[in-house]
């Protein structure tokens, strides 16, 4: 499985057996949710889902200042970009069971190389409605960590450059039949463009200079976003919840659309809520900080 140089210094990556990319780590044999294209197609469903049945209230309790087209066009976008970094060697062989990430942590972590290799390809995909950085910073962010260092404090900067690796750099499978469906997917859900134009040549390998140099530019690119706190909060949240949905649903058999709608639909009304209240406070008045966040 191991790599070997290529003339112009990056290394091949392992050939993958089966041969297509996986997002999740199942025991044989591997069904369609488990491999990237599926497991992305399942989560832009479940956040689509989220987005049909709860857009209206959101942008309303939330004072959006956007559309309910535009706010479905960037959570839709984030779940579709939110785990394209597993498309690298190092990814690829842990979920193969083939790298133990305690003994030989991965160089980056997947939603790092994720915001990276969206980037790298953010011609094509600003082309599609939706705000591209909002998408790109719930991408990087759906599974918390994606702040850097943060016992060293360095929540700033796009993740953390871990040593132990093993190598000076990731191979990442962009030429792969299983990416290009995956560019294809965007292509038949998001509209997207089916001429792929990129100011820069598609990136196959980077070494930890190459990622430096990108996790600067991406920053710098960053800086300049005028961005919406409470809008990129609300996408990044859905994105968390249609992640774990498409993850969990899957290999119940249970339909996306049909479980989330019928889960969505078991709610409270004021009265049963007031019971829950009274029981809980057992004659007791609310604090002070329980009545401000009431109001």
């Amino acid at each position: 499985m191991a790599g070997f140089i290529q003339p112009g210094g990056c290394w091949m990556h392992p050939n993958l057996e089966p041969d297509f990319l996986l997002a999740k780590s199942r025991e044989k044999p591997w069904r369609g949710a488990y491999t990237l294209v599926g497991h992305t197609a399942a989560v832009v469903e479940a956040v689509t889902t989220l987005v049909d049945v709860l857009g209206d209230r959101l942008i309303s309790q939330f004072g959006l200042q956007c559309s309910l087209s535009h706010f479905r066009a960037t959570a839709r976008l984030a779940a579709y970009l939110h785990d394209w970094g597993k498309a690298n060697d190092q990814f690829q062989m842990v979920v193969r069971k083939k790298r133990n990430p305690l003994e030989s942590p991965q160089l980056i972590r997947h939603e790092v190389a994720s915001v990276l290799l969206a980037y790298s390809y953010r011609e094509w995909l600003q082309q599609c409605e939706g705000d591209f950085f909002t998408a790109l910073s719930a991408a990087g962010g759906h599974h918390l960590k994606f702040g850097g260092n943060v016992k060293k404090g360095d929540t700033g900067e796009i993740g953390e450059i871990r040593s132990g690796s093993g190598s000076d750099r990731i191979y990442l499978y962009t030429d792969t039949k299983s990416f290009k469906a995956l560019l294809k997917y965007g292509v038949r859900t998001l509209g997207l463009s089916r001429e792929l134009k990129l100011k820069s040549k598609r990136p196959t390998c980077w070494t930890v200079t190459e990622i430096k140099n990108l996790q600067n530019e991406v920053l710098e690119a960053f800086s300049d976003w005028q961005h919406d706190t409470v809008f990129a909060s609300v996408i990044k949240a859905l994105l968390v919840a249609g992640d774990s949905v498409g993850s969990a649903l899957p290999p119940t058999g249970l339909k996306i659309e049909t479980w989330i709608e019928q889960q969505l639909n078991k709610i409270l009304d004021i009265k049963e809520i007031q019971q829950v209240i009274d029981s809980c406070l057992q004659g007791k008045k609310l604090l002070d900080f329980q009545i401000d966040l009431g109001n």
